[in-house]
């Protein structure tokens, strides 16, 4: 007899969900899933999957779709998260939609969550009338299985960036679902109501716990619990808390790191903010992961810039859009696998994103984003203009304009003299919005559990708790 994956809420029986839902379900991302080394992965791209980059894996390995075996032949990790995609020789016969709406939108939205971890092992009981609280983990399992759940909010962890976070709650209908070691790499899908479509919108990661009924940890436990009363988890800073009460499993936000995504599945090299100084042009590097880039020299009278993207393969290009924040784009070019994009009436002290429409490299078609910061003078990137923005620029006047001080050539003229440092201090005390978001809730201080890779045998042992500090909820 199979056992089960995905835990359940609503019933033990181990043949549960483990075939497509159907009804308004149908559709909701069962058929992108493959297996990575027994773990998940999902399909994004002709010749893509990603999956979770805690769960290992080495170029060669198999990811198995439809019954078909494709052998991985590349490995692209996320610097600012836990996402890896895997490129595999051969094609895929279909491939799932990302979410294509803002990052934060997915809250309150119902998903559908697809693992392969562990049993529901035996009950759980709390409180002073001992009534039941949840299941512990039972066994490990290989078996595909979906539950539902709802996006409570995003839980922003120091370590892992953005992500989903799912309370297991006990009213919300049997296939409530909870996740466990296993699960690690399987994918989060919701309705995006602006497509009224199934998209990817996260990779499952971690859970809560491990929890205990006494304040020392003593005697800790792993489980799936929807009632946590009088239990205690690790805390952020050391210590243990008050639990978070439901518990609920984590997944890596998509839409926040969709630029990289797109940017690893298009063979996307380089992107810049390029100008000239005086005959000389230099370049300030976009990151598609991690904080945008920040472009600190002045556009002009009319707040001229230019972003030059450097694709692996020769491209086609509908056209582009600045699809967040005040600008426009003046002129599109394409020439091989170079696309310049010239953009006007961009506003200091604002983050832009430039989307180019339907890249083709003629294997995989795809939008793709760039995200650029503007605040000009900031020629340290530290997201303001101060006093060491003055001294920096000072310091370089009447030096020649090169690769290490061009940052300094505010008014991008090919000189660094009395002007730029005008400039500077005319644009002192301004400085970018802040990314942070700081609410209270009782998750916040809370630590995460990592799911690892799953031995080939059960070692609980080698479950190891993470302490976390710094965490946050939106």
């Amino acid at each position: 007899m199979p056992l089960r994956a995905v835990i359940l809420y609503g019933t033990g029986d181990p043949t549960a969900n483990t075939t497509a839902p159907t009804g308004a379900l149908a559709g909701s991302g069962w058929q992108y899933e493959g297996a990575f080394n027994g773990l998940g992965g999902t399909v994004i791209a002709t010749n893509y999957f990603i999956t979770a980059k805690h769960i290992g894996g080495s170029v060669g390995n198999i990811f198995v779709f439809n019954g078909v075996n494709y052998t991985t032949d590349a490995a692209f990790p996320d610097p600012s998260s836990d996402l890896q995609i895997w490129r595999v020789a051969g094609n895929f016969p279909t491939h799932a939609p990302v979410f294509s709406s803002a990052p934060g939108s997915e809250v309150n939205l119902g998903l559908v969550v697809i693992g392969r971890g562990r049993q529901r092992g035996s009950a759980v009981t709390v409180g002073d009338d001992s009534h039941l609280g949840g299941w512990l983990w039972g066994s490990f399992d290989d078996v595909q299985r979906w539950g539902t759940n709802v996006v409570g909010s995003i839980f922003i962890d120091s370590t892992y960036g953005d992500l989903l976070r799912a309370p297991f709650n006990s009213d919300a209908g049997p296939n409530e679902a909870h996740l466990a070691p296993g699960d690690s790499g399987g994918a989060v899908f919701v309705l995006n109501p602006a497509t009224n479509v199934w998209e990817l919108a996260g990779i499952n990661l971690a859970a809560d716990g491990p929890f205990s009924a006494s304040q020392t940890g003593a005697n800790s436990f792993d489980a799936a619990m929807f009632d946590t009363t009088g239990l205690f988890v690790p805390g952020a800073v050391g210590g243990w808390v008050s639990a978070p009460n439901p518990s609920a499993f984590y997944a890596t936000e998509i839409a926040v790191h969709r630029g990289f995504i797109e940017a690893t599945v298009m063979g996307l090299s380089s992107v810049v903010s390029r100008k000239m100084h005086g005959n000389t042009a230099f370049d300030v590097h976009l990151p598609e992961s991690g904080p945008p880039g920040i472009e600190c020299r002045s556009g002009g009278m009319t707040n001229n810039y230019q972003l030059v993207f450097t694709f692996a393969n020769d491209v086609s290009v509908t056209n582009a859009i600045i699809s967040s924040g005040a600008g426009s784009v003046s002129t599109v070019a394409v020439q091989g696998n170079l696309v310049t994009v010239n953009l006007m009436g961009v506003m200091n002290a604002q983050t832009i994103t430039l989307t180019l429409k339907n890249v083709n490299d003629g294997i995989n078609i795809s939008d793709v984003e760039a995200k650029m910061s503007v605040l000009v003078a900031d020629t340290n990137a530290d997201r303001s203009v101060d006093s060491a923005d003055i001294t920096n620029t000072k310091s370089q006047s009447g030096s020649a304009v090169t690769e290490s001080n061009f940052r300094k050539d505010i008014n991008a003229d090919g000189f660094l003299d009395s002007a730029d440092i005008s400039l500077v201090k005319s644009k002192s005390g301004t400085g970018l919005p802040s990314t942070s978001v700081t609410l209270s809730a009782p998750v916040g201080s809370t630590s995460l559990r990592t799911f690892p890779l799953p031995p080939t045998k059960p070692r609980p042992s080698a479950i190891l708790p993470r302490k976390k500090s710094g965490e946050q909820r939106r």
